[in-house]
């Protein structure tokens, strides 16, 4: 029944089509649909912590916000830091389905820190290869390799949730 749930929620997914081209009502109205499918079919909802670009220009029916709000299904979101207009990135946790999560782990224009149930729990330490590509995502999103170090720092043990907030900090200090 879980697997026949996870896979009519992908379609659902994908019939809802939500993209960044879509007005910002258009996407909360798709967003409410998805939630109505949710509690319909059921399913599996993932917090995650997702790194990704802004969309919004600031304005009032515009505003600054994670893109990723608008280009899948977010069932939840609270944003962890106010990012400056001029950060590359900005940083927030979202709630969505599994099949969303899936999804969104492969656009290269998101980077996924941790989600929790998952392999890569928001307490554990990231391994070599893991903070290798949270580097090299940084990095294609306009950081130098100094910004990244004064962001992030070394790969030392801390844990992705550690890093996730060092992150948040060091982006709501530029201006």
């Amino acid at each position: 029944m879980e697997i026949i749930s996870a896979a009519l929620l992908s379609l659902l997914v994908v019939a809802i089509g939500v993209n960044s081209y879509a007005t910002r009502k258009e996407t909360q109205e798709k967003i409410a649909q998805e939630k109505i499918a949710v509690e319909t079919i059921g399913g599996e909802t993932v917090t995650a912590f997702v790194i990704g670009p802004k969309a919004g220009d600031g304005t009032m029916e515009n505003p600054l916000r994670h893109r990723v709000t608008d280009d899948y299904p977010v069932l939840d979101y609270h944003q962890s830091d106010w990012s400056p207009p001029m950060t590359p990135v900005v940083v927030g946790s979202i709630v969505v389905t599994q099949a969303t999560l899936d999804l969104i782990l492969a656009d290269a224009n998101y980077f996924v820190m941790w989600d929790d149930p998952n392999p890569r729990p928001p307490n554990g330490p990231p391994d070599a290869a893991e903070f290798g590509l949270l580097r090299a995502y940084l990095a294609r999103a306009g950081m130098s390799q100094k910004q990244i170090k004064a962001a992030i720092g070394e790969r030392d043990g801390r844990t992705r949730r550690e890093i996730a907030a060092a992150l948040a900090e060091w982006l709501q200090w530029q201006s």
